[in-house]
């Protein structure tokens, strides 16, 4: 019983220390360009995550999908083993943490590269990721749908890697979307895409990108997030992010901010300005929460609001 509690309790941690995939990947859309338009910002480190594995205290690794456009998808990092079994005074061994059962049944797939950016008539690989309900990768037979927009190029599979398809692009400058359906079983999971079709690949610094944040529970810390070793951190154990963690939608604001905040400083090199922009985070916070609120109790006709302060 303590070691299945020990479980769930891993479970919950991941789940709600894990960042919908669909939030990294609009904060990436949202970013994506801003480079090519405002070239005297610095962009942040991008790094493969296999080199800060661990750090998310045994969660599953991110990978670097879609975090720097210039380099080809890396693999989807695989959830990192508890460690060495540690034996107890009753000579019981306990299973690692988080492995003690097998790899459950399909419930995502991912694509990686999350964002795929090719030149015209050039190929890419994409490959396809598919998870259980903590992260981990499935052992099981599955089978794979890729579809392509026609008017971005073709699509073909690789007979020795199954998930895997190698892309050729249009050419012409065009977008379109990648779409992928993975199925074990009775279950079913899709994902996509975005392509973007272009004449050449804009020059970039080699750190430039986009980085998926590292998830780091400081709960007292006055840090929102922050730079430690080319990795861009973010606390979620701060007041602020506790308070939106189940609002999809503040919580992407709140990393954005968080990521400007750090380009800012990135490119400006003056440690001045640190406090002046946390400052700024805190302001709007603030009021993105509050008018949350509002606009929830607008939605819900509170008793005695009639459209007046």
């Amino acid at each position: 019983e303590p070691v299945l509690n020990d479980l769930l309790e891993t479970i919950d941690r991941r789940r709600s220390e894990e960042l919908d995939r669909t939030l990294i990947r609009d904060l990436q859309r949202a970013f994506r360009d801003f480079y090519r338009h405002r070239p005297r910002y610095q962009m942040l480190p991008v790094q493969s995550k296999k080199d800060d594995a661990g750090i998310q205290g045994g969660g599953p690794g991110l990978d670097s999908e879609g975090a720097g456009d210039g380099a080809e998808g890396a693999s989807p990092g695989e959830t990192a083993a508890g460690g060495d079994p540690v034996e107890e005074p009753a000579a019981r061994v306990t299973p690692p943490r988080g492995d003690l059962l097998p790899p459950g049944p399909l419930a995502s797939v991912r694509i990686s590269p999350s964002s795929i950016r090719i030149e015209c008539g050039g190929t890419r690989r994409v490959r396809a990721a598919v998870l259980d309900a903590t992260g981990r990768p499935l052992d099981e037979p599955v089978s794979f749908h890729w579809s392509l927009s026609d008017v971005v190029g073709s699509i073909e599979a690789d007979a020795e890697a199954p998930g895997q398809v190698l892309l050729t692009a249009s050419t012409h400058p065009v977008e379109g979307t990648l779409h992928l359906t993975a199925r074990s079983g009775d279950r079913e999971a899709s994902a996509e895409a975005p392509v973007e079709v272009l004449e050449e690949l804009p020059a970039r610094h080699p750190d430039e990108g986009i980085p998926e944040p590292t998830l780091v529970n400081h709960a007292g810390s006055s840090w929102r997030s922050r730079m430690h070793d080319g990795i861009w951190q973010v606390n979620i154990g701060h007041r602020e992010y506790r308070a939106i963690a189940g609002r999809s939608a503040l919580k992407l604001r709140y990393l954005a901010m968080l990521f400007a905040k750090e380009v800012v400083l990135r490119s400006s090199q003056d440690p001045r300005l640190e406090k002046p922009l946390e400052q700024l985070v805190e302001v709007a916070a603030y009021a993105d929460s509050h008018f949350a609120g509002l606009r929830g109790r607008r939605r819900g006709g509170s008793p005695g609001e009639n459209g007046t302060a």
